[in-house]
């Protein structure tokens, strides 16, 4: 009875896809996440009177950082 390495290459494969499939869709969802932060912010610059440029400028600031992160994720996931 001879020994075959095709079960566990298939498993090694599957395992592998299935991470990439994971950081895929969490750096989606980051990003996501970024867009209700910057529309968030929108929302906030509309609606405060006092220091609203501030808070706003922030909240884009923050935004953009989370944006990035995902779309690096995407990248490094896009690789493999």
């Amino acid at each position: 009875m001879a020994f075959s390495f095709f079960p566990l290459i298939f498993v090694a494969i599957t395992r592998l896809v299935t991470k990439i499939r994971a950081m895929f869709y969490f750096a989606k969802s980051l990003q996501a996440a970024a867009l209700a932060v910057t529309a968030l912010a929108l929302y906030v610059g509309f609606n405060e009177q006092e220091k609203a440029m501030t808070k706003e400028l922030t909240m884009l600031g923050i935004g953009v950082v989370i944006f990035l992160i995902g779309r690096l994720i995407e990248n490094i996931a896009a690789k493999k």
